[in-house]
């Protein structure tokens, strides 16, 4: 060792420096050159730990040696992951193997050695008590203890929760709650984290009776939250729930003739005052459809204790209870507000409650993000929209629509493309196998151009007519598509209607200069306004006429890809633009792929083929020419945010 790197060394705080840039495996290198800097560098590899099994991974759980060195280094833990398999070996590990017998004095008591255990370091805790796949991998926690005992991994999680006094974030997933007894010993946890900010709890609820005293609860729970938290989103999920059927299974069994509160029932107020968070900037409150005992009433002695909230979750309630409206209270407890996130499903009839609440708001251009879930929209509510859309046009950045099938808000869609200037994110694709909200290709191009010119992620769907030749749902195709025909090609009537108005939306969306991210679907309409053929997305069969590829001037054959050119910073693009429909292998080649390489440098992600098909010559031309990333042909699901 040079003398330089010696005294370099020697300085713990220039050491302490350099660590802080060094991955683990660089970090377990510079441990192997002398004890001094292995005692510096050991514990920052536990700095953040994932416990979680990953195929390939040395899990810190499965050998004497690495639960040794984990409980030497537990106190140096600043963040902490794990799962529902790895919850008894962590507990095992924390409060009853630990310290080995061996090193034990006489008077040795387990009691008293697992009240000492403290991991004074931990400030974030990430916690999925789920049930999960391996995905045909070997499971590494073939034994666990009690494996339906969910109450004593209640226990557990309280325990090791209580053992981190310095908790600033708490995230757990599917945390199983019975009874009463359950809430009240969870709301006794949360009540000892003195430096809580930010607490994401999913509760999956088996009892009707918690379900329907759920604001209750949920109101007492945030009573007990110190006042310097920050960010409170608390929600239940039904066992019987999407998603959630092996949480069902695995928990039915021991809670079949547990149904009661064996006489203990939780001692609520008569009115709801969880007291005041002036701190407290993120809000999720939802109210069940089925709980008569709260009303808007209550959500306004709520949010009158939480006056600085710019982020609201709601749910559950509808205008008129309690004599208030919605809107109203809204607006007034909740004067900071930026952020709303809007959920319908208990009461459709005040689908235009975040748009009432726009226009009413005494600051103009103050909403930032909107997320709107299962709106019934119509016509009547068009003027409203528009007034509060046109209030906050500046400032909204973010909008996301989802589950609006049954009322298409297709006139709500076309508003907010020509209102919101300022717009950047702008979803109305919430899954990727069913069609929930599109818009009719009519209103997409009524108004050119569009104002939205910032926007960097946009994902849509729109409803096009069937042109003749082409696949649909309910029939089979009629006629020879343009694209068979011998050239020169000459189009009829409806196709060159057709094809007028969708090369106008192809220039839409080619003077979207911003663009990152695009999906975009096909929508095929059998009729007004419009009439959807299908509601699930084909992306091997359907497609946007004549998008992906060029104008063949020798016979005639029209193309569009070139209306795109000016989108030079996209890098996802995902959606109908698969290369293996009907059109597409005919009209794209070499000379598509050539104008790709030139005009987008910046892709790295194009679903231009499903998964398990074969690229073609062209596009593996493409992925072998120099760009800034490598560039994935495949791409399923959308994209993420």
């Amino acid at each position: 060792m040079s003398a330089a790197l010696s005294r370099f060394i020697r300085i713990p705080e220039l050491l302490t420096a350099l660590v802080d840039f060094l991955g683990p495996q660089e970090l377990a290198r510079l441990m192997l050159t002398c004890r001094y800097v292995k005692a510096i560098c050991e514990p920052v590899l536990y700095h953040h730990l994932d416990l979680t099994f990953h195929p390939g991974r040395t899990n810190l759980l499965l050998t004497p040696k690495a639960k040794g060195a984990l409980m030497k280094n537990i106190s140096s833990v600043h963040s902490l992951t794990f799962g529902r398999k790895e919850l008894p070996y962590l507990f095992n590990a924390l409060f009853v193997f630990y310290p080995p017998a061996r090193t034990l004095s006489r008077g040795y008591s387990p009691l008293l050695q697992a009240l000492s255990v403290q991991m004074t370091s931990l400030t974030r805790l990430e916690v999925c008590l789920r049930g999960r796949t391996l995905d045909g991998n070997p499971d590494p926690f073939p034994l666990p203890p009690t494996p339906n005992d969910p109450r004593g991994r209640l226990r557990r999680l309280f325990r090791i929760i209580d053992a981190s006094p310095s908790l600033q974030e708490l995230d757990v997933e599917g945390l199983p709650i019975i009874s009463g007894i359950d809430f009240l010993e969870w709301q006794r946890t949360i009540g000892k984290l003195s430096e809580l900010r930010s607490l994401y709890v999913s509760i999956l609820i088996w009892s009707s009776k918690v379900s329907k005293r759920w604001l209750r609860e949920w109101s007492n729970l945030l009573a007990v939250c110190p006042p310097s938290i920050r960010e409170f989103e608390v929600y239940r999920v039904y066992f019987r729930s999407p998603g959630h059927e092996d949480d069902f299974d695995h928990y039915q069994r021991s809670w079949d003739d547990d149904h009661d509160d064996a006489g203990v029932m939780m001692t609520v107020a008569k009115k709801i005052l969880p007291g005041r968070f002036d701190d407290l900037t993120r809000l999720d409150i939802h109210r069940d459809p089925n709980d008569e005992s709260t009303t808007t009433t209550d959500l306004w002695q709520i949010l009158e204790g939480c006056p600085n909230v710019d982020s609201l979750q709601l749910s559950g309630f509808r205008s008129g209870m309690g004599g208030f409206d919605l809107a109203s209270v809204i607006m007034t407890g909740c004067p900071s507000l930026k952020r709303l996130m809007y959920d319908a499903t208990s009461s459709p009839v005040d689908s235009n409650v975040p748009f009432r609440l726009m226009s009413i708001m005494q600051n103009d251009n103050q909403i930032e993000e909107l997320v709107l879930d299962a709106l019934s929209l119509n016509e009547s509510f068009l003027p409203v929209a528009r007034m509060g859309l046109q209030k906050h046009a500046e400032s909204l950045r973010v909008i996301r629509l989802s589950n609006c099938f049954d009322n298409q808000p297709s006139r709500h869609i076309a508003l907010i493309l020509t209102e919101c200037g300022s717009l950047e994110e702008f979803d109305v694709l919430p899954t990727e196998d069913y069609i929930e909200s599109c818009i009719d290709l009519i209103d997409a191009v009524a108004i050119r151009p569009w104002a939205c010119t910032k926007i960097r992620r946009l994902l849509l769907g729109v409803a096009i007519p069937v042109l003749p030749g082409y696949p649909s749902h309910v029939a089979p195709p009629v006629g020879i598509p343009f694209y068979k025909r011998s050239p020169p090609v000459h189009l009829t009537d409806t196709e060159a209607k057709h094809l007028g108005l969708l090369e106008r939306l192809y220039q839409q969306i080619g003077a979207l200069k911003e663009l990152r991210v695009l999906d975009l679907r096909v929508c095929v309409a059998t009729g007004p306004p419009p009439r959807l053929s299908s509601r699930k997305w084909n992306l091997g069969r359907d497609s946007f006429p004549a998008l992906l590829n060029l104008e063949n001037t020798d016979t005639g054959r029209p193309g569009y890809l070139s209306l795109l050119g000016g989108l030079t910073f996209l890098e996802e693009l995902r959606g109908s633009v698969c290369l293996t429909t009907p059109e597409c292998k005919v009209t794209v080649g070499f000379p598509e792929a050539r104008w790709m390489n030139g005009n987008w440098p910046n892709l790295r992600v194009a679903g231009f083929f499903l998964k398990g098909d074969k690229p073609n010559k062209p596009f593996v031309w493409l992925t072998k020419q120099p760009r800034k990333a490598k560039l994935e042909l495949t791409a399923t699901g959308l994209a993420h945010s």
